[in-house]
């Protein structure tokens, strides 16, 4: 009998431990983790200003006219293959002596126009951006770019004030 109460305990101790060891295993969860590293978006003028020069009135309203590849070159560099966002508006260009003089005509509207030759750096096989889409950088030697020439129009009335027009355009590009 003690051998029997001796086997019993071996028996019940072995379940008990062995309960315990698989009852205890340790659990894994797993989850996958990644990162995507992208070169910085940059934007820089290449060539170009926007000097539309100076106009004689004649007491007529007339429109100037500067077509993009007479106008500025901005770069855009980053990772080839990600799509940039283009976002530009109208600007107002401001005479500052007539502001001083309290002229109601005091500024011109700047209305842009604005197209891209992708990966090109001449002006050949151009394309008009559209303000607020999307266009991909194109690889060229390993880095993503994308060219905008910016020309555009103003509306000249016949009642502004003389004077230097002067203002800033701004071209903002995004992942």
């Amino acid at each position: 009998m003690k051998i029997g109460k001796v086997i019993a305990f071996l028996v019940l101790s072995y379940i008990l431990l062995a309960s315990i060891a698989l009852g205890q295993s340790n659990l894994t969860a797993s989850a996958n983790v990644s990162i995507t590293i992208v070169k910085a978006l940059q934007i820089e003028q290449i060539q170009g200003d926007l000097n539309f020069g100076e106009l004689v009135q004649s007491g007529v309203s007339s429109k100037l006219q500067r077509t993009p590849d007479k106008g500025i070159l901005f770069a855009v560099t980053g990772n080839a293959g990600k799509n940039v966002v283009v976002d530009y508006h109208n600007t107002l260009f401001n005479n500052r002596s007539a502001s001083q003089n309290n002229s109601s005509q005091n500024s011109i509207q700047f209305i842009p126009e604005i197209n891209t030759t992708y990966s090109n750096s001449s002006y050949s096989n151009a394309q008009s951006v559209i303000n607020g889409s999307s266009y991909p950088l194109q690889n060229k030697d390993g880095f993503g770019v994308l060219y905008l020439w910016v020309g555009g129009e103003m509306d000249i009335d016949s009642k502004l004030a003389s004077g230097d027009y002067t203002g800033e355009f701004a071209v903002t590009v995004s992942y």
